[in-house]
């Protein structure tokens, strides 16, 4: 960061000019210290150096986490530590997030373009991120509590709490591609298989997790070769290497402005909010945001180039940046990541079948057709590797096929980055659950398939080629996408927009079924319902005929009413009984569960921490507390006395993994063990009376504080008109 930008930095966060530090001027600074420079009343670090005609190194302009010193005429790099691990996105799908294992940061950092794919909503928060001797570097956008798996083992869930949302995170590591035919590498179960290309870094993850993470075994191969370090994320592919480039060549390393060594990343909190807040205070609304000029340049271009098939499907182009991409070689890195997969799926021969049936379909349905022979090496192109994620909770289709359009080419580039993403442009999930609370007949359904409804214009679909082949005994072909694709970028918006917009279209002949199309769908599940069973029906005649269309099914119907599922056929129902659900069975409803036939909510904790015979830290409460999946606000009595805990472990100043006092223990374990009573809580989904009852409806706000913790709710009464009645 240049001093102008630092400058700018220290007005932004009102710092004291003279020592950086918050909550006083310069006049009343005690520091006795001044600038080295000139001796005046300023720090160093921000004094304006006059001209010398000569072009002094500087760190450049970049907010990210690690500056890079440059040298030349080598003819190595060091690896650092990168892994793949899956995130959960918004649909609760996961994803694969590229993360660089920093045991030299105390804090976590995750790109904002990131977050973005993900759809995870995160805290709005600034802190000052510096290095040595309190160098700014950046400042952060947010604060966001995140879990992460290994790409190999969904069963180990990773806590990364606290994690900071920033711009970016670092450059594409490696600096440069490198030799990946290692034969100490080849029967490791790597964390990253692509170690040797670079890519975009992801997410930063700090030491409180690094060293928890290593295990030690270490296996080296000949001279100037990376040697493998074996982590709970995988194998780590670490240190020198010989590069395929020998000059301009970078060491990654954090520096202060003058290069004197090495420093650790921290957040500092001058005159803002601490991190630490996050876990106790008080949920605001969320601001409206104004659209980026990426984002508004997305919405126009599917504006002025989406169209409409005489059989109702949509066709739109794929946003790019410019035209054409700037992208590299693509296909070796595809063919290489799918002997990777066979080898997984050589593992589970279930999962292999469930795998192999659902591209069989994707080619049956004409949702991807084979590339003839004389195009295979045809340029302007980008191929994408896929793998698998596994949906236990899913009642349906529990493997879903991902496609990584984030895998870098040859030049560093992947199709992502050459796409516009677009806004979010549907409802938040607050609202739609609150509007579900209000119709007396209420019911579920999503969208059959609802990307793959969504054609890609036929020139573009050369940047959606995959390659695949039924078994490893067979020759690869290559296939072309022909559809909205799961794992690009501007995909969700895509299908939002798509469906926005034919809702916009029939609104005079489905006036009821668009307003439900643009309003209580979240992505490809629907919530809505209606005052009576016969307005049920005729809003869901009305939503069938305007999805069909489109090109649209709905399917999975649920509904507190047996006419409303009485009326179609099996194949559309989500539960096959047509009179009652069955004992025991649930419906997760966009990570709420709901029971239609009694028509209540109701919470399910699973897997909590295990206590016995296991030091009781920090970590493992926050694990704890993370899986209360709570967005209404429901149980924020019983959270708050996990976040009242934490607070007191937080004034302790204690590690994440430095064992509890024994007092804490003692209140965590009882508290947990009250945990499960939250199962037997049941809340009724409709606050609307029945409309012949004599009733009259009201809203009372309540506040009150303690020392402790302080809270304000809304409350939704119903009063009779006979006074013993509330």
């Amino acid at each position: 960061m240049e001093v102008p930008d630092r400058i700018e930095v220290v007005k932004k966060l009102n710092l004291c000019y003279n020592c950086l530090r918050g909550s006083h001027a310069v006049h009343k600074c005690t520091t006795t210290s001044s600038c080295k420079q000139c001796g005046r009343r300023h720090h160093s670090l921000i004094h304006r150096a006059k001209p010398t005609g000569q072009n002094a190194p500087t760190t450049g302009n970049n907010p990210s986490l690690t500056h890079h010193a440059q040298t030349f005429n080598t003819i190595g790099q060091t690896l650092l530590a990168t892994a793949i691990v899956h995130v959960r996105d918004v649909e609760g799908v996961q994803q694969q997030v590229r993360v660089l294992l920093d045991g030299g940061s105390d804090t976590h950092i995750i790109s904002r373009k990131c977050i973005r794919r993900l759809g995870i909503r995160y805290n709005k928060k600034q802190a000052l991120v510096t290095g040595l001797s309190e160098v700014p570097v950046g400042t952060t956008q947010g604060i966001v509590d995140l879990e992460f798996s290994p790409h190999f083992n969904s069963s180990l869930i990773i806590g990364a709490k606290d994690t900071c949302v920033m711009h970016t995170v670092t450059t594409h590591l490696p600096l440069h591609p490198c030799n990946a035919n290692l034969s100490h590498l080849n029967s490791l179960e790597l964390a990253d298989e692509t170690w040797h290309n670079p890519g975009e870094i992801d997410m930063l993850l700090g030491a409180s997790l690094f060293y928890g993470l290593i295990r030690g075994d270490k296996i080296t191969g000949a001279t100037g070769e990376p040697f493998a370090l074996n982590s709970d994320l995988g194998w780590l592919v670490v240190g020198e290497v010989e590069s395929t480039k020998n000059n301009n060549h970078a060491f990654h390393v954090q520096l202060s402005k003058n290069d004197e060594a090495p420093t650790r990343v921290e957040v500092s909190n001058a005159d803002l909010d601490h991190r630490l807040t996050t876990f106790w205070e008080l949920e605001t609304l969320p601001e409206a945001v104004p659209l980026t000029e990426e984002e508004h340049t997305c919405v126009e271009h599917f504006r002025s180039t989406h169209s409409q098939r005489d059989d109702g499907k949509f066709v739109v182009h794929l946003p790019f940046k410019s035209y054409p991409p700037n992208l590299g070689e693509s296909r070796d890195m595809a063919i290489q990541r799918l002997k990777q997969l066979e080898r997984r799926l050589a593992r589970q021969p279930e999962v292999s079948q469930e795998y192999h049936a659902f591209m069989k379909e994707y080619q049956e349905l004409g949702h991807m057709e084979e590339v003839p022979q004389n195009e295979v090496m045809s340029s302007n192109n980008y191929y994408i590797p896929h793998h698998y994620v596994l949906k236990e909770e899913s009642t349906t289709t529990k493997l879903r096929v991902v496609f990584d359009a984030s895998a870098r080419t040859t030049n560093g580039k992947s199709l992502n980055d050459c796409l516009l993403v677009g806004p979010t442009i549907q409802e938040p999930l607050f609202n739609i659950l609150l509007r579900f609370r209000t119709h007396p007949v209420a019911f579920t359904a999503d969208i059959a398939k609802m990307y793959r409804q969504i054609l890609i214009r036929k020139l573009d679909t050369d940047y959606q080629r995959i390659v695949w082949r039924e078994s490893p005994e067979h020759p690869i072909k290559d296939y072309r996408l022909l559809t909205v694709t799961y794992g690009t970028g501007p995909a969700p918006y895509l299908a939002t927009a798509v469906v926005d917009q034919h809702a916009q279209n029939n609104a005079d002949e489905f006036p009821l079924a668009a307003v439900v199309a643009r309003r209580d769908l979240y992505m490809d599940d629907c919530m809505s319902g209606a005052e009576t069973v016969k307005e049920a029906l005729l809003l869901q005649q009305q939503i069938l005929d305007l999805m069909k269309c489109g090109g649209f099914e709905l399917r999975k119907w649920s509904s507190t009413h047996p006419e409303v599922t009485d009326a179609l056929p099996e194949s559309l129902r989500e539960t096959k009984s047509v009179l009652s659900v069955e004992l025991g069975h649930t419906i997760k409803a966009l990570g709420i569960y709901w029971h239609p036939s009694t028509d209540q909510f109701f919470f399910k904790i699973d897997n909590l921490t295990s206590t016995e015979k296991k030091v009781l830290t920090k970590r493992c409460i926050l694990s704890d507390i993370a899986k209360i999946f709570d967005p209404i606000g429901w149980l924020a009595p019983v959270v708050v006395t996990a976040k009242i805990m934490m607070q007191q472990l937080w004034k302790l100043e204690l590690g994440w993994d430095d064992p509890v006092p024994e007092e804490i223990e003692r209140s965590w374990i009882h508290y947990k063990s009250q945990l499960k009573q939250i199962e037997s809580i049941r809340i009724p989904r409709c606050i609307k009376p029945s409309p012949t009852s004599d009733c009259q409806l009201a809203l009372l706000g309540f506040s009150d504080a303690s020392e402790k913790a302080y809270s304000a709710v809304v409350s939704h009464p119903n009063f009779w008109h006979n006074p013993t009645q509330l």
